[in-house]
């Protein structure tokens, strides 16, 4: 399992969070993602082996107009 932490552009409300927090934690591979609305942050627990990075991307941008983008500092 891959911890990663990324920044999602584009959400306006607590729903937003809600909507995109509930669709991650139900994909297969995800084992846990948290989002902080506050500070627009991702906080997410998957197997690398079955999702990769663009696809966690597209997944997050399918929801709406919200775009995730690695925060490179969380490194």
């Amino acid at each position: 399992m891959k911890k990663e932490t990324y920044s999602i552009v584009g959400m306006h409300c607590a729903s937003c969070k809600r909507l995109i927090e509930g669709q991650l934690n139900e994909h297969d591979g995800i084992k846990k993602a948290q989002i902080n609305y506050s500070s627009e942050k991702l906080y997410i627990e998957f197997d690398e082996e079955k999702l990769s990075c663009p696809e966690l991307a597209e997944v997050v941008s399918s929801l709406g107009n919200y775009k995730l983008v690695e925060d490179e500092n969380e490194k």
